[in-house]
């Protein structure tokens, strides 16, 4: 509760809507497609939202994605708040204050990201896109909506969809930990092998 306490006297006004991203800015999480929407958010809503941003601002190795993302940031500044890396510890108190998260990722390679079942786990839907380790979670659980990558008009109108309707989306915990506990996981493996021996 401290903590919670703490992200939520780091925000900077009251809003409707918190939209939460768990990741570094980097080229394969496609950040700059979440900046396209957010006009489309904004027209849907018709309300005030933000985004909480968990992750390194800018990270080595992308000092290009960032150059070519500083526009739109500067232009979208009043709705993106940066909280820098958070301790893992610190993790499920960040989601506590979300209302949804959103992966737009656009690398195919890229796996499922643990951060949709950590938001999942704390009540907290889901908008990832429809990439083939990326929509696992949502596909299992039904927790959230898959959004076309590099889409920002798709994406836009799957975080409104879940934002109007998020009691459609909210599963409890077990039917969560059901797909992802430590055990569910070691399940999986042990018929991984069994049918590649």
């Amino acid at each position: 509760t401290e903590v919670k306490n703490e992200f939520e006297r780091r925000l900077p006004r009251k809003v409707r809507y918190r939209i939460g991203v768990a990741a570094r800015i980097a080229a394969e999480k496609g950040v700059e497609y979440l900046l396209e929407a957010i006009p489309i958010i904004e027209k849907s809503l018709q309300a005030e939202f933000i985004i909480l941003v968990a992750g390194p601002k800018n990270p080595a190795g992308e000092e290009a994605y960032w150059k070519r993302l500083t526009p739109l940031l500067t232009r979208y500044d009043k709705y993106f708040v940066f909280l820098g890396t958070l301790p893992f510890e610190k993790m499920g108190s960040f989601y506590s204050v979300l209302d949804i998260l959103v992966l737009p990722s656009v690398n195919s390679t890229e796996s499922f990201g643990m951060v949709q079942v950590e938001a999942m786990l704390c009540g907290v839907p889901v908008v990832a896109s429809d990439l083939p380790g990326v929509r696992v979670p949502i596909t299992l659980t039904g927790m959230g909506e898959l959004a076309w990558p590099k889409d920002p008009q798709d994406l836009a109108n799957k975080i409104v969809t879940v934002l109007h309707h998020k009691e459609r989306y909210v599963k409890n915990r077990a039917s969560i930990e059901k797909h992802f506990s430590f055990g569910a996981s070691i399940d999986a493996y042990e018929k991984v092998f069994t049918r590649i021996s």
